[in-house]
C-alpha cells in the first residue's frame, strides 16, 4: 500500500467514508479526539465508489500526478491510485451546498 496524505484521510472521514476495514490505521496525537487516521485500501475505495467508478488509468509519461480515476463525465488525478480514487469518491459523495 502506498502512503496517503493525512489531509486527504481527514477529507474522507469528514465526508463519511467508513473508518474501519482492511486498510491502515495511523495514530494521531493523544490530544486529538478521534485518535487515528484511517487509510482505506485501493479495493475499499473502488468498492465504495460503486457504479460511479468507471476506470483507473496510469499515464506513464506524466510526472507527479500520473494516476487518473474516472466516472461518468468526471476524472480525478493523483500521485497514487489510492489518491485518485479517493478524490473520485469524494466527488461522488459530495453533499449539496445549502
Amino acid at each position: 500500500m502506498t502512503y496517503m496524505d493525512y489531509g486527504l484521510m481527514d477529507e474522507l472521514k469528514e465526508a463519511g467514508f467508513p473508518q474501519e476495514g482492511s486498510g491502515f490505521v495511523y495514530p494521531r496525537s493523544p490530544n486529538v479526539a478521534d485518535g487515528y487516521w484511517y487509510q482505506p485500501t485501493l479495493s475499499e475505495l473502488i468498492e465504495a465508489c460503486g457504479e460511479g467508478f468507471h476506470y483507473l488509468n496510469r499515464n506513464i509519461q506524466s510526472a507527479g500526478r500520473a494516476w487518473f480515476a474516472g466516472g461518468e463525465r468526471v476524472t480525478f488525478d493523483g500521485s497514487t491510485p489510492e489518491e485518485a480514487v479517493a478524490r473520485l469518491w469524494l466527488a461522488l459523495n459530495k453533499k449539496p451546498e445549502l
